[in-house]
């Protein structure tokens, strides 16, 4: 199975999420940390890992992130 490691990148400097206790205030922390390629993404299915599940507001902007930049799933 093909790995993409350039599909997404990290473009925001965020504080560490686990010390954020607030779900808006981790999605408001978020905003605009992520960038997704377009050309890497567009109409395909993506499977997201995540090495660190709390609340899960950082996989939830990602798909987001993702799915505007055109991925079919995530």
């Amino acid at each position: 199975m093909p790995v993409c490691n350039d599909c997404l990148a990290k473009v925001k400097q965020t504080p560490q999420l686990k010390d954020i206790n607030d779900y808006d205030k981790r999605r408001d922390v978020l905003k605009d940390a992520f960038q997704a390629n377009p050309a890497q993404c567009a109409g395909k299915n993506l499977l997201l890992f995540d090495d660190l599940h709390g609340s899960g507001a950082t996989t939830a902007h990602i798909v987001e992130v993702l799915k505007v930049a055109g991925a079919k799933a995530v």
